[in-house]
């Protein structure tokens, strides 16, 4: 809380920022008159170095990065600015393997051009083994059928249990994951139909956890005609409403160690090389 001698001395500065909650309204040479409390923009105190409200901390996946850096879409949006598939575009599977070989780095070698997320999920999509009509969907086998091909190791989970994704991500996998949107009523996603996504870790908000989604899909907000893009966060009920099956679990492969030489026994619990 700052005294309003404070808010005349810093007033020429700080006028255009204030933002006054309680009555007597603005901050001008009125203030003068009164000792009301006086509440601020987060702009104003910083400029005189108050601390402002605790802000909630940036999202990380489960391997320590930012989702949003890897998020892609689908659809021709800012984060696919060259899909050409504009109808019965059924790449959620590939898309949502792509972004997981984005997070591990791990992006096709051949790409014509590295910044073309459309070349990038065609890419991805052949690896799959998916073909090359984009009208037809994928499958969480096909999903790890590509991650291996692209070089990481991937397994498909026991069940459907939000157990087993925890499992995963607390391993540092990242899950691409089956279900219907509708279901789990996301906000951003009401496509009834079998989708693919990415769940790529978990956060505690205000005591709440959340799970953090890469979604490469969205629809149509139905007031707005936009679309919502990016990470979301949905609850544990949530996404368990979604899932309806086992999802890809999927990691980058651990160094190999180097084949072990000829020992001698007898040398205590660690044999010494020849």
């Amino acid at each position: 809380m700052i005294p309003v001698d404070s808010v005349l001395q810093f007033q020429p500065l700080l006028q255009p920022l204030a933002a006054v909650y309680s009555t007597p309204g603005a901050v001008t040479d009125e203030a003068a008159g009164y000792r009301d409390e006086v509440f601020f923009s987060p702009d104003a105190l910083r400029i005189l170095g108050e601390d402002e409200a605790p802000t909630d901390p940036p999202l990380r996946d489960a391997l320590g990065g930012d989702p949003a850096s890897y998020y892609l879409s689908q659809l021709r949006s800012p984060h696919n600015p060259n899909e050409d598939q504009l109808n019965k575009n059924r790449n959620c599977g590939p898309a949502s393997l792509a972004m997981v070989l984005k997070a591990f780095g791990a992006e096709p070698p051949d790409l014509k051009n590295p910044g073309d997320t459309n070349e990038f999920i065609e890419k991805t999509r052949l690896a799959m083994g998916g073909g090359t009509d984009e009208s037809v969907g994928t499958t969480v086998d096909m999903v790890i059928d590509g991650a291996v091909k692209s070089g990481l190791n991937a397994r498909k989970l026991k069940d459907s249990s939000l157990d087993e994704i925890d499992k995963a991500l607390a391993a540092g996998e990242l899950v691409v994951a089956p279900g219907v949107p509708k279901n789990g009523n996301f906000s951003w996603d009401r496509f009834s139909g079998g989708h693919l996504l990415a769940v790529v870790g978990k956060t505690e908000r205000d005591g709440q956890t959340y799970y953090i989604i890469n979604d490469p899909y969205s629809t149509r907000d139905p007031k707005t005609g936009e679309r919502d893009y990016g990470p979301h966060l949905v609850t544990p009920e949530q996404l368990s409403a979604y899932l309806t099956g086992p999802g890809a679990a999927i990691s980058k492969p651990r160094p190999e160690l180097p084949p072990a030489g000829p020992t001698v026994p007898g040398k205590g619990s660690r044999h010494e090389p020849v």
